[in-house]
């Protein structure tokens, strides 16, 4: 049982930053607020790399996470690549 719970958790960390991205994509109110903080004119405008630096930055904080290595082939449009993780 033991070994399962690691393997779906890992799996998980794996594409996580994705996930997350996807999850923006899919909803609409987080999709607007997105848009908004790129397309904005005031003080809160943010370039998309960097926006989506942030991100996945704070998942890897917030999660705990090790880097393995980047995937280049994202599911979500949102993003070109992204880092790989694994629990610590």
């Amino acid at each position: 049982m033991r070994n399962f719970i690691e393997s779906v958790l890992n799996q998980f960390a794996d594409n996580i930053t994705d996930n997350v991205f996807l999850m923006i994509q899919n909803d609409p109110v987080l999709m607007r607020e997105y848009l908004n903080l790129l397309n904005s004119s005031n003080q809160n405008h943010v370039d998309l790399n960097t926006l989506n630096s942030n991100i996945g930055r704070e998942i890897k904080i917030r999660f705990s996470l090790d880097n393995t290595g980047i995937c280049d082939n994202p599911s979500s449009t949102l993003i070109q690549t992204y880092e790989r993780h694994k629990i610590i």
